[in-house]
């Protein structure tokens, strides 16, 4: 019995040491991390590899990566689950529903334990 190829998850934040640490425990709970700190290189991993997963701060401080967020949700490899993982919270999320592009959205710093919770949902599927 061949055992499954892990699950790939991109990483896009573009303060590496809090990639690296997130990387390090997805590796660990059996995902195949990539990392990425620019819109651009994230966007030709997109365009490259199935993707399972997109973590993701949206507010870089070179650009906005809602960009990625959309080519991914375009993606010809077929959507990954979209997580928001940010420093910014976005005012209402806990009374008002705003459209998004994110199936989650976590405020940093995020225990590693919700991460791997919410990464589930895309394990099921």
């Amino acid at each position: 019995m061949q055992k499954a190829a892990r699950p790939t998850i991109l990483l896009l934040d573009d303060f590496p040491d809090s990639s690296e640490a997130v990387a390090t425990w997805l590796a660990i709970e059996g995902w195949r991390p990539l990392m990425t700190s620019t819109v651009e290189e994230a966007l030709a991993i997109l365009a490259q590899e199935q993707i399972d997963a997109l973590v993701m701060e949206p507010h870089l401080r070179s650009g906005s990566a809602m960009e990625v967020a959309e080519a991914a949700r375009k993606s010809p490899f077929g959507c990954p689950l979209l997580v928001a993982m940010t420093t910014v919270g976005r005012t209402g999320d806990d009374t008002a529903y705003e459209p998004t592009l994110f199936d989650f959205s976590l405020v940093k710093p995020t225990a590693m334990e919700l991460l791997s919770q919410v990464l589930a949902v895309r394990r099921r599927r």
